[in-house]
């Protein structure tokens, strides 16, 4: 059978996710940072404004409305943001990032030890 590059790129690519995957986790740990690599996906997106719908976080992280709920309970019981009931639409909360936020720089926790 001759060597196919796009397999072997295919192959190369799954492995580099699951180590950083791995990785991930235990460098935000080493940090000082309690934050799953799926909460700080959202929280590294721009926040263009405070007081996001959750509906904008689920289209970041890719979460249906109901994955976002839980995220977004998680992120609350961690105090990394606040949920207040939009005073327009009841079925929608706006998520406000908090201070703690800041502290959570992408380029900090990327590196290796």
């Amino acid at each position: 059978m001759p060597f196919q590059l796009r397999e072997y790129l295919g192959c190369l690519a799954s492995q580099t996710a699951k180590g950083m995957f791995y990785r991930l986790p235990r460098n935000f740990s080493q940090a000082g940072h309690d934050v799953t690599p799926e909460q700080w996906r959202v929280l590294a997106a721009p926040w263009s404004r405070d007081g996001r719908t959750q509906q904008e976080p689920a289209e970041v992280a890719g979460r249906g409305k109901t994955g976002i709920t839980r995220l977004a309970h998680g992120m609350e019981r961690r105090n990394l943001v606040v949920r207040v009931p939009n005073g327009r639409d009841r079925h929608n909360n706006l998520v406000y990032p908090k201070q703690t936020r800041q502290g959570l720089d992408p380029a900090d926790l990327a590196e290796t030890p």
